[in-house]
Parts: C-alpha cells; sequence; structure tokens
C-alpha cells in the first residue's frame, strides 16, 4: 500500500528562541506502481507508472540503479517504459520509475519491476542415459533417455516416437527430463 511522504520543515525565525513549524506535503504516490510483465524473448513490453497528482511531475527510469537512455530499442512513452525486442540479455534486473515533484524538487522511487523474459532454446537433443552405448540395446533390457532442452519458464517436455505421442504405462515412465523403457522388445 502506498501512503503520501509528508514533510516537515522548520523555519527560524527572528534568532534562536522563536521557531515556527510550518506544515506543508508532497502527496503524490505511485498509481499504478510498476509491476513484473511476462513476454516473449523478442516481442515489446510496457512497465506502466503513474502518480495520484501528475501535475508539475516528472518522470525517469532507472534499471539496476543506473538511469535509463531512450534509445530506438528502449524509450519513454508519458511516464511508461517502452521496451522492443526483449532480449534476456540486455533487459535482465530490477527497473524502477522515478518520479519528481518539479516544485519541490521531490523525488519519489517506485517499487522494482522486472521483465519475465520467456524464451526457449534454438536446439534440443536427446541423450541416452542407459545402457551406456546403443551397441548395448538388447531385448529385455531398459533404456533410459534424457532430453536437454533449455528455456524460461522450463520447457515442458512430451515424448514421441515415429511422430506418435508417448504415455506413461506399465514399461513407459517419465521423470523430470528423463524418459524410461522397461523391458525392451
Amino acid at each position: 500500500m502506498d501512503f503520501p511522504l509528508r514533510l516537515l520543515t522548520l523555519l527560524a525565525f527572528a534568532g534562536p528562541w522563536c521557531w515556527q513549524a510550518v506544515s506543508g506535503q508532497d502527496t503524490f504516490y505511485f498509481s499504478p506502481q510498476p509491476a513484473d510483465v511476462r513476454v516473449r524473448q523478442g516481442e515489446s513490453a510496457t512497465l506502466r507508472c503513474g502518480v495520484s497528482k501528475s501535475d508539475r511531475i516528472s518522470f525517469y527510469w532507472t534499471l539496476g540503479g543506473e538511469a535509463v537512455r531512450n534509445t530506438t530499442r528502449r524509450f519513454q512513452q508519458g511516464s511508461d517504459l517502452r521496451v522492443t525486442r526483449v532480449d534476456p540479455s540486455l533487459d535482465l534486473g530490477e527497473f524502477k520509475c522515478i518520479a519528481t515533484n518539479a516544485s519541490t524538487g521531490y523525488s519519489l522511487a517506485s517499487q522494482g519491476a522486472q521483465l519475465n523474459v520467456l524464451w526457449i532454446g534454438d536446439q534440443a537433443s536427446v541423450e541416452l542415459q542407459s545402457p551406456a552405448s546403443p551397441a548395448d540395446l538388447a531385448p529385455g533390457g531398459d533404456l533410459s533417455l534424457r532430453c536437454r532442452a533449455d528455456g524460461v519458464p522450463e520447457p515442458q517436455l512430451e515424448w514421441f516416437h515415429n511422430g506418435v505421442r508417448l504415455f506413461r504405462s506399465e514399461r513407459l515412465s517419465f521423470r523430470g527430463r528423463r524418459m524410461h523403457l522397461a523391458s525392451l522388445t
């Protein structure tokens, strides 16, 4: 929950014995707060940012504490940040929206937000786990295969044989990235 920031300024008048407390406040707060965005690698995403009272408020964004420079790939649209051609290696980290009241100079940083980049590797491979060599495959023996596929989130695997999807059975089991077939025929 966001709360307005209240500032208390003490002003001295007529020497050390006379103080007057003047209460002022910057009552803007983030609405909406930036939030994590899920986006596929190579696509575009927008991180949203706004404040409750936008009069005389300027905005900029940071990534990992450093100001984000406007480029053709990453740029500000009003108070929002637009990222095109999202790349997990370039867009990793915590983005924050910084709002500054031009009248008071007071700046407020939003909560952090991340681009959760969904991607899947170009290559997948299947490795023989047991027996040690294809030459060791024999009727009645067991076969264990492991699939290597990278991605975020972790890819969900389906196994196929000659174009036909395989399902769990008495002889066939799946565990994580492994497939085990018992009693080869």
